[in-house]
């Protein structure tokens, strides 16, 4: 009796797995599908004189392959920075470490223009340059992040700026990330409110306590309007299950659930594979 327990136990479970899988896979289409109908629609424009319902609807075709890999690597690569940093690909295998490209905004930390940066070495725009050299040279280079360094001005003026360069290394080269760093911030303090984080985080006993204090922490740490933490369930739809806001005017989510297709299958992987999702400013476009 105990062995057809299990077994029929098993059986559950695969059809369970199967069943989600399937339902994934119908939603995973009908995102591809949303997505191309307001590819569609935007590029159609707001011509007063056309009726919307004129704009043809991915959902009048079948969808392949080849439509969800289009889709998917379109939503893992945007072509877009967040506006609080400046990336940079760089070609650490010579020398001079050249800028082989950089992002559009890069004026904002460096008063150039991209077209003025393509080319030049890595190092002319940094004050400590054995600082990143020591770090590109490890063998895994994000033991080393962040980098923190003064942006060289380009008049040679006084006012460097304080950066942190997160670097990632990939088959094209060198991904440097540089975001600014707040004047008050620096490591021992960072490694103080972790310390006393991780102090607080052991001294839960239940699993709600321990959600709402790690964005309470997270909150602390970042200095953000809002954090909240968001649980997908079985069924793939979601609930943001813990919430902290410093802004009272912030209407709260807390307790909200929301339809599986809220968050898009491909956007939901990436939650998974990055737990933790920043956005400087929710208003302001990349």
């Amino acid at each position: 009796a105990m062995m057809q327990g299990k077994r029929v136990g098993v059986i559950g479970n695969e059809a369970l797995s199967r069943e989600t899988h399937l339902a994934r896979a119908a939603l995973l289409k009908s995102d591809v599908a949303a997505h191309e109908t307001f590819e569609m629609t935007a590029s159609a424009g707001s011509d007063n004189d056309s009726s919307h319902s004129s704009i043809p609807s991915a959902n009048d075709r079948s969808l392949g392959m080849r439509d969800i890999d289009k889709y998917t690597r379109e939503i893992n690569n945007m072509g877009q920075v967040m506006i609080h940093g400046v990336l940079m690909l760089v070609n650490d295998t010579v020398p001079e470490m050249t800028v082989l490209g950089i992002s559009d905004n890069s004026a904002s930390l460096f008063n150039r223009q991209p077209s003025e940066m393509l080319g030049m070495g890595l190092l002319d725009f940094f004050e400590e340059r054995q600082r990143i050299q020591s770090a590109i040279t490890m063998k895994d280079v994000s033991l080393a992040n962040p980098v923190t360094v003064s942006v060289k001005p380009k008049d040679g003026s006084k006012g460097k700026s304080k950066v942190n360069l997160i670097l990632h290394r990939e088959e094209h080269g060198l991904l440097v990330d540089i975001e600014t760093l707040p004047p008050t911030e620096n490591s021992f303090a960072a490694h103080q409110r972790v310390r006393v984080g991780i102090n607080k985080l052991q001294s839960t006993d239940n699993v709600p306590s321990m959600c709402q204090l790690v964005v309470e922490e997270v909150s602390s740490t970042t200095g953000y309007d809002r954090c909240m933490m968001y649980k997908f369930h079985e069924d793939m739809h979601g609930e943001v299950i813990s919430e902290t806001r410093t802004n009272d005017n912030l209407e709260s989510l807390f307790g909200i659930h929301y339809p599986a297709t809220d968050v898009p299958q491909r956007t939901r992987d990436q939650f998974k594979a990055n737990s933790v999702r920043i956005i400087v400013n929710s208003k302001k476009a990349a």
